[in-house]
């Protein structure tokens, strides 16, 4: 097991609210689809969904035999309540330090089972050979080293460093995708990146996640005037999904010429407050915020990439011999907007069946050519491209690439209509990001990012924040969390998952 850091950073462990599981009574894992497909906006798949909440209740009694330390209820699991969920089914763990649990029991298992760990080991290649992934070349102190591989499986997380403002740590820069990206696999739904809608937002504190399972618990969103304004836009107000809670409190802060909202956690009691929030009122004391007596000032930050490398139900990439899962991989469990706590039930439930499937080709491969198998040095066999069950759905070509890919006609509002002679530096990427492939996107915006990017070789930053962009501005509608003001409404025609691929035309696969 290779990571580029310490073992303990990643997105996981900063996971505040929890897991969502239908383990509830009068819950279902029925209920939990419904509420998982309407917050993905058309663009679920929904035999993913499937998977995913029918297999979750199982996934949570095997992280409690591992001995993850789960809040409870008396004998029962504590369930808390998220945005767009019908029923309490959150599990959590420590109040609001859930990832963090389950990666210690996580990290308990793996030292019990003595796998080998090598930390800060950072990749710089996936390696394909004869059509089959073979392994990774890998930088540690300085040196470089090949690791074979017959089966390699991509945990790397997502891309939030991409942009200015985000809930991501350092590690969640995107290099898995461009990583999967050059090895010739390919990626999907890059447009769709969800804002959460509430980070702390003051200056000279970090832009730290404040859970939606505040909001659950009852704290209230207020503009700068004490006005509750979510009651006037959506019947559910704050519990809205997470898109239309980050453009109402992006387009209130527009309206107010203000870089941020508050939300407001007065009407809980105190004591309630500090035992459900350890982490986060401890996070904001340092900040001289006392969550339960003050306004706390919050505003949208890049949270949750949900694109990335195209997966089937397996973790099978098009690249054969090549898995992946959680936040680096998409499967369209999530649609176009992701229901909020699903992403480490993602993360459990995908990961496992990834492993499985790796497992059975492992000995799909050994008993086909058992001798050749104990002859090579790697140990591969002869691997067969064409036998890789991986298979993408139904597919079409996409109107108008030329058009989308032709810059600007003139110079408008400052932005460029040439491309830039030297692209953007690596520091100045996140900036733009947010400038112009933010929370509220335009075709002006964009293409002046694509000519900033340049080709996407400076970095494997640029190279992610190009197809990004390149997806948003081909996705002429707004849909969950792509929203362009010039295209303001949903497409039918646009009812599919743009998928990309190095030298291939972007296609668009129906769902």
């Amino acid at each position: 097991m290779l990571t580029r850091t310490g073992l303990e950073e990643s997105n996981s462990f900063y996971a505040q609210g929890g897991i969502a599981a239908a383990v509830g009574e009068g819950d279902s894992a029925e209920a939990h689809f419904r509420d998982t497909v309407s917050a993905g906006r058309g663009l679920c798949d929904e035999a993913a969904v499937r998977l995913l909440v029918e297999e979750g209740p199982r996934r949570i009694q095997e992280l409690v035999a591992l001995g993850i330390r789960f809040d409870r209820d008396g004998s029962q699991l504590a369930l808390g309540r998220e945005a767009a969920h019908s029923n309490s089914r959150i599990v959590h763990a420590g109040g609001d330090t859930t990832g963090a649990e389950i990666q210690r029991g996580l990290h308990q298992a793996l030292a019990d089972a003595d796998v080998e760990k090598l930390e800060n080991h950072v990749v710089q290649q996936i390696v394909v050979r004869d059509g089959w992934c073979r392994g990774v070349v890998v930088e540690h102190e300085g040196e470089v080293v090949d690791y074979s591989g017959r089966a390699v499986i991509l945990a790397a997380g997502g891309g939030g460093q991409l942009y200015r403002y985000t809930t991501n740590p350092p590690t969640a820069d995107a290099s898995g995708a461009a990583l999967a990206y050059h090895a010739g696999a390919e990626l999907t739904d890059m447009e769709f990146f969800q804002f959460h809608p509430t980070a702390l937002h003051k200056d000279g504190a970090p832009t730290f996640l404040i859970s939606e399972a505040v909001r659950g618990e009852g704290a209230v969103l207020r503009n700068s005037s004490g006005e509750r304004f979510m009651l006037e836009r959506h019947e559910l107000a704050e519990l809205a999904p997470r898109d239309v809670v980050a453009r109402e409190i992006w387009s209130e802060m527009d309206r107010e010429r203000n870089d941020h909202v508050f939300l407001d956690l007065r009407g809980l009691s105190a004591d309630r407050v500090r035992s459900r929030f350890p982490q986060i009122y401890a996070t904001c004391l340092r900040c001289g915020l006392d969550i339960t007596a003050d306004l706390v000032p919050v505003a949208p930050a890049a949270h949750y990439m949900i694109g990335g490398v195209r997966t089937d139900l397996e973790g099978r990439t098009s690249v054969p011999g090549l898995y992946a899962c959680g936040e680096v991989a998409c499967c369209y469990v999530h649609g176009a907007n992701r229901l909020a706590s699903n992403s480490l039930l993602e993360s459990v439930v995908f990961s496992r069946r990834a492993a499985r499937a790796a497992m059975a080709q492992l000995s799909a491969q050994r008993a086909a050519t058992p001798a050749l198998a104990r002859e090579t040095a790697s140990g591969f066999g002869a691997a067969d491209a064409s036998t890789w069950p991986y298979r993408p759905g139904r597919r079409r070509a996409i109107k108008g690439v030329a058009e989308a890919a032709a810059p600007a006609s003139d110079g408008e509002d400052g932005r460029l209509n040439t491309p830039a002679e030297q692209p953007i530096s690596r520091a100045e990427l996140p900036e733009l990001m947010w400038q112009e492939a933010g929370l509220v996107r335009d075709a002006a915006g964009l293409r002046d990012a694509l000519l900033r990017i340049g080709d996407g070789w400076a970095s494997p930053q640029h190279q992610v924040a190009r197809l990004l962009c390149w997806s948003a501005l081909l996705r002429t509608e707004s849909r969950g969390a792509h929203y362009r003001t010039d295209h303001p409404n949903p497409d039918s025609e646009w009812r599919g998952h743009l998928v990309l691929q190095q030298e291939e035309e972007p296609m668009l696969e129906l769902a």
